[in-house]
């Protein structure tokens, strides 16, 4: 039959994401047993690869995809950290007043208080640089403004927005100003965006006695 003779050898393959007998990624994914005396044939365990622990800093988690465990080689699971094998993916929740952030960036555009991380075959975590970072409000993104005492501003904070060249600082419910309106007004932030009694609008021209 097709059944291996004494000394016959076999090669067992661990499917993506998986190792012979270890969670460690740089293990082997596939390994070859032999036929013994006994008529013994060895078959291995093939486990999945274990992603690096993760903390993120000012979250919790909400979310999880697998039952938390206690054994020190496989899952764990804190309050906002998590040790994750592969498939596994855990979302956490920013904390109040901060926002989800990749590197480099302020995450004020995206404005999401969660992130999700999930074990990858490679045992990289996809979205594993993610971050919590505290919430602000960017200047730039104000209509017609030409310059602010700081670009971005912390959650809480007022800036002074000077209007660009050509408009004057009005109430929000108005869409023109004249030239003897103020050239700048004050913005506070209060999440991701600013909140004002007034606004940039272009100047009207007055046509009277034309």
């Amino acid at each position: 039959g097709d059944d291996p003779l004494y000394g016959d050898s076999i090669t067992y393959a661990c499917i993506e994401g998986y190792r012979v007998e270890s969670y460690n990624v740089t293990s082997l994914a596939e390994v070859e047993v032999a036929c013994d005396a006994e008529c013994g044939l060895a078959t291995p365990t093939c486990l999945p690869v274990q992603c690096p622990a993760v903390t993120v800093a000012n979250s919790v988690v909400v979310t999880y995809s697998w039952e938390a465990s206690t054994d020190g080689h496989t899952r764990a699971l804190g309050s906002s950290s998590a040790q994750m094998l592969f498939e596994d993916s855990v979302t956490f929740r920013c904390d109040a007043g901060f926002i989800a952030a990749a590197p480099g960036e302020s995450g004020i555009a995206a404005c999401v208080d969660e992130l999700t991380m999930t074990c990858n075959s490679s045992a990289v975590l996809a979205g594993g640089e993610a971050t919590c970072v505290a919430m602000a409000c960017n200047v730039s993104d104000l209509a017609f403004v030409g310059s602010a005492s700081v670009l971005i501003v912390a959650l809480g904070s007022d800036t002074t927005v000077t209007c660009e060249d050509g408009y004057r600082a009005v109430p929000l419910d108005e869409d023109f100003a004249t030239c003897t309106a103020p050239d700048a007004y004050t913005a506070r932030c209060a999440g991701c965006t600013f909140t004002s009694t007034h606004k940039c609008a272009p100047v009207q021209c007055n046509t009277t006695g034309l």
